[in-house]
């Protein structure tokens, strides 16, 4: 086994560490008693490595879950390096970042009335980002109450 591919196996299942917690959704005012409820995690994946540079890559997915429409996966994309999660906020459901040497996106996932959007944006060599890019809009049973699903113990989390 290459010693990248190693490390990013290493990295990526110390992401995935700890155990799942279910955040609080943001409060809807139209939301009833018996509104359908959705849970929505991010999945990674590793990628192909770019042998020539040594990059790392990996796929991340949005997964959301339904008693009506089952489980459903959708590809937000393959990006260079390790992807791990952020701590939401500011509207967020989930965030994560992926990032490699110079290089690296952000992805946002938020509620927009009855859809789920995800977002990216690039970050260059400092971690600063450029503009978001729309990644995803898939849509929510009307009304639903969304729980995520992310793992307790996130980079920038705070204590």
């Amino acid at each position: 086994m290459h010693p990248w591919s190693l490390l990013i196996l290493i990295l990526l299942l110390l992401s995935a560490c700890g155990a799942a917690s279910a955040g609080e959704p943001p409060a809807r005012a139209d939301a009833s008693p018996g509104a359908p409820a959705v849970t929505v995690a991010l999945r990674f994946v590793e990628g192909p490595e770019d042998e020539a540079r040594g990059t790392p890559s990996t796929r991340v997915l949005l997964v959301d879950i339904d008693q009506a429409r089952g489980r459903r996966t959708s590809d937000l994309g393959t990006y260079p390096g390790v992807c791990s999660h952020l701590s939401a906020g500011d509207g967020a459901l989930l965030r994560a970042q992926c990032f490699w040497v110079a290089q690296g996106s952000r992805l946002e996932v938020v509620r927009e009335g009855d859809a789920i959007v995800v977002t990216r944006v690039v970050l260059d060599e400092g971690g600063h980002p450029g503009d978001a890019n729309v990644v995803l809009r898939t849509d929510l049973p009307p009304g639903a109450e969304v729980t995520v699903l992310a793992p307790s113990t996130r980079l920038g989390a705070e204590p």
